[in-house]
């Protein structure tokens, strides 16, 4: 993987500013790239929560890709927002394509983490 801590934490001002406007798979990319390292402070972390469950709130069906990004966000983070899981899961039971397999293991492992 590309950058340091020291990049990420330099990048946060531009995320925060830019966050509400991202697309929900923009979005994604950003949780997976900020909580696979454990980079960036609280603070984005929290904002980062606050539009998962601003997302929740919405009727957007979210692709298998973007799935994949947020349900390794959720367990690398230890979130245990119910909102934000039911969301996740309705998303993956009502998406009609077929789960590619190189985005199966975060479904998997995030049924042992339920």
């Amino acid at each position: 993987m590309a950058g340091s801590a020291k990049l990420f934490t330099h990048l946060e001002p531009a995320v925060l500013k830019n966050l509400a406007s991202f697309s929900s798979r923009d979005l994604s990319h950003v949780l997976y790239a900020y909580s696979v390292r454990n980079a960036g402070n609280p603070e984005i972390y929290k904002a980062f929560d606050a539009r998962l469950e601003q997302l929740a709130d919405s009727d957007e069906l979210l692709d298998y890709p973007t799935l994949h990004d947020m349900l390794y966000y959720m367990m690398f983070r230890d979130n245990t927002s119910e909102k934000v899981w039911t969301y996740l899961i309705n998303c993956t039971l009502e998406n009609e394509e077929t789960l590619p397999i190189v985005s199966y293991k975060p479904f998997k492992y995030s049924r042992f983490f339920l």
